[in-house]
């Protein structure tokens, strides 16, 4: 009997242990994409996808009773393959708290115009879109989530790849939106950093020219004041000369 009660114990121990490890690998974050989803008026629009370390929320198969506010999202990868699926719905309608004792009942449940929901998917390196679809399966919303994507080293220049952020996939004169300063003359993006670069030298000869045009004339203002004054001052004093009968001395000679 006491050997009996022993194996008993181990078997129970056991299943404990293998319970603990289930529910420990249950339990295990993963990176994963939160994509929050709004509904304003029989208007969706996206939040800002970012992923993160979470869970998987469980499947929820009893979803809504109106097929109508079911809706499907999908993820995308760059050769438009299918990475994960599902049907989610917006909760539009809201019961109201049970009536205080004394108080009336409330006559329904009350129907909102916004709210919002949030999808979870695990995150995949080459993960590039999420599309959403109305019941009918009819896309009415599509976002790019390139940004999102790891994808460096698959030897195809994305996108949202530049020789600046993944050498790996993109060409130092490619043509990438990325000019790169050491091939100036060869990348087809640094036309427009030439072109901005000659208007600026263009605009900075015009400022310089216009500044010196401007001391210019300061200069001759200048020098035409001091010639009205210095002819002032002549006027002023062969005047004053006239005035009192002697005639201005004559250096050199005395009378």
């Amino acid at each position: 009997i006491n050997n009996m009660k022993f194996k008993l114990k181990q078997i129970f121990c056991l299943l404990i242990i293998s319970q603990l490890i289930f529910f420990a690998v249950k339990a295990e974050q993963i990176r994963v994409y939160v994509i929050p989803l709004y509904y304003d008026k029989g208007v969706l629009s996206f939040g800002e996808i970012i992923t993160k370390s979470g869970y998987l929320p469980p499947s929820d198969n009893d979803l809504i009773e109106e097929e109508s506010l079911l809706y499907f999202i999908e993820l995308i990868s760059f050769n438009n393959k299918i990475l994960e699926s599902q049907y989610f719905s917006f909760i539009l309608t809201i019961q109201p708290p049970p009536p205080l004792p004394g108080d009336k009942p409330a006559a329904g449940p009350v129907r909102l115009d916004k709210t919002s929901a949030l999808v979870i998917f695990p995150y995949h390196k080459d993960g590039k879109a999420v599309n959403l679809y109305n019941s009918g399966k009819k896309l009415i919303l599509s976002k790019d989530i390139a940004y999102l994507a790891d994808v460096c080293g698959d030897s195809v220049c994305q996108d949202h790849e530049s020789y600046e952020s993944c050498t790996k996939d993109c060409a130092a004169t490619g043509k990438d939106d990325y000019c790169n300063i050491d091939r100036l003359n060869q990348d087809p993006d640094c036309g427009k950093l030439i072109a901005a670069n000659l208007a600026l030298a263009k605009n900075t000869q015009a400022t310089t020219k216009s500044i010196l045009a401007g001391k210019l004339i300061y200069v001759i203002a200048l020098i035409l004041l001091l010639t009205v004054v210095a002819a002032y001052f002549i006027y002023r004093k062969r005047k004053n000369s006239s005035s009192t009968g002697f005639p201005p001395q004559s250096a050199g000679r005395n009378n």
